[in-house]
């Protein structure tokens, strides 16, 4: 198979297990950018990565800059070779069985009939259950979550670099509702699976009825509360549907920590620093020991 793009993966103290998960794409693509935000350079996975193929180049990026920050180092890195697109994978995720071929496999059919396309994406799978065909195959998407997503590098060099200041939680939304207002189309395709870790992921029981929550810590409460405030207020008159969906998901994610999660003090207590924060434009990396950030 020809190899038509380009892969980066983003890693954060990555543990020896995420080898298996860079198997299951890492031949696919022509070239595979490994973006390590790791404070230390972790040699022992440096040496398991850069022994599967040749086609890997890693890049430790000194300090943590956040996912937006390693996506921008990749694109960056993918466009000065000349790449057109960018495969972007999470270090937590991997591709069912021959995923990523045949999502590569459907590209040129998918960039015929919904152009301009500014994302392919797989389903994202956060438990072992996947099943396809159960619907059209192609479905057009509002937002997708970066994981396993083949990136248009053109649309990038249209609109620009992911947003910095988020730093992690709703990049992948930023930059969705950005390709949208610029005339991107986002697509999914229902024929490919992504297992995706959530987090500490789990279930709870209220009464007979089972609910699933993420268990995020403190620190990305503080983040997804701000960033979510950060994508209604900009985009909120482009789809206003956006409100609804940033209102229940806070509710339902406020409702679960007072269910199900420990330390629900300090993640409701983060929770309303984002909340703060996000009314007062302050922006960046976020420690809730300190309760200070710096603005980027």
């Amino acid at each position: 198979m020809e190899k038509k793009i380009a892969g980066c993966v983003i890693l954060f103290n990555p543990a020896a297990e995420i080898a298996s998960n860079i198997q299951s794409y890492c031949r696919d693509v022509g070239i595979l950018f490994v973006i390590d935000n790791s404070p230390v350079r972790n040699e022992a996975v440096i040496a398991t990565i850069s022994g599967m193929t040749p086609n890997i180049v890693y890049h430790w990026m000194g300090e943590n800059k956040g996912i937006a920050g390693g996506l921008n180092a990749a694109c960056r890195m993918a466009m000065a070779e000349g790449w057109g697109w960018l495969l972007t994978m999470d270090q937590d995720s991997r591709f069912l069985t021959d995923g990523l071929a045949r999502l590569i496999a459907g590209m040129e059919e998918t960039k015929a009939r919904f152009a301009p396309l500014g994302i392919l994406s797989p389903v994202h799978q956060v438990s072992a259950d996947f099943k396809s065909g159960t619907v059209a195959r192609y479905e057009e998407a509002r937002f997708v979550m970066t994981s396993g997503n083949l990136l248009n590098l053109d649309a990038v060099a249209s609109i620009g670099p992911f947003e910095e200041k988020l730093f992690i939680d709703c990049v992948d939304m930023d930059y969705c509702l950005r390709l949208r207002k610029a005339g991107f189309r986002i697509i999914r395709d229902h024929n490919i699976g992504l297992q995706h870790s959530l987090g500490d992921f789990r279930t709870g029981k209220v009464g007979s009825i089972r609910i699933g929550y993420s268990n995020h810590n403190a620190g990305r409460r503080y983040y997804i509360t701000r960033n979510k405030i950060y994508l209604l207020k900009k985009y909120f008159r482009f789809d206003p549907r956006l409100g609804w969906l940033v209102i229940r998901s806070m509710a339902g994610d406020t409702l679960r920590i007072l269910l199900f999660e420990h330390n629900k003090f300090g993640k409701l207590r983060a929770i309303l620093t984002g909340l703060r924060h996000s009314l007062t434009n302050h922006y960046g990396s976020y420690s809730p020991k300190s309760a200070k950030s710096r603005t980027l």
